[in-house]
């Protein structure tokens, strides 16, 4: 965009904001949409005559005319505005305050979630250290060698073919298989009670 247009368009929003001031009527104030929709013409009308230099001077008689009309009303309308404006502020300011508040809960929840997780995790170790069980254990989890063994796994072909067709060897899936079974959360151990 050239100065010129930035210069013209700074003009142009000055004069809107004149024509605001001096003569401001709302939707409410008219009888029929048609007259409310003339209104706007007008405004736009006076608007051009306040751009264009030779329409200036007597654009601004009927503009000065309009503002004498009904002072009253422009002032009354141009209130109601400004309050309009400034509820949106407020919604909106208390919309950003809310956005925050949610995001300042969901890290706080994210945090306690990683926190009880690591308390979680840190007694678990704690109590395989020490050589407890849990009383919950079987009901979570059976023990590996009391399930019955897939068919495949007893046909080297047709688990090597299932290994191909997840896109992994064997060798990787067994390794995976034992890591899981193994690992700190797949391994509860039950002693017999004493």
């Amino acid at each position: 965009m050239s100065r010129d247009e930035e210069r013209w368009l700074a003009l142009e929003r000055d004069y809107r904001r004149q024509v605001r001031k001096a003569y401001y009527r709302r939707e409410e104030d008219f009888a029929t949409l048609v007259q409310y929709n003339d209104y706007l013409e007008e405004v736009e009308e006076i608007v051009a005559g306040l751009v264009d230099e030779k329409q200036r001077p007597a654009t601004r008689a009927r503009l000065d005319k309009l503002r004498a009309a009904d002072p009253s009303l422009t002032a009354h309308n141009r209130a109601r505005l400004d309050e309009d404006r400034n509820a949106m502020s407020a919604a909106v300011e208390a919309e950003r305050r809310e956005a925050q508040q949610r995001a300042a809960q969901r890290l706080q929840e994210a945090k306690e979630a990683a926190e009880e997780e690591a308390r979680a995790k840190a007694e678990l170790q704690d109590e395989v250290a020490a050589g407890k069980t849990r009383e919950e254990a079987p009901k979570l989890m059976t023990a590996s060698a009391f399930l019955p063994r897939e068919a495949y796994e007893d046909a080297p072909a047709e688990m090597s073919a299932i290994c191909r067709a997840g896109g992994h060897s064997e060798k990787i899936w067994r390794q995976r298989y034992e890591q899981e079974a193994f690992g700190a959360t797949g391994l509860w151990f039950e002693l017999p009670a004493a």
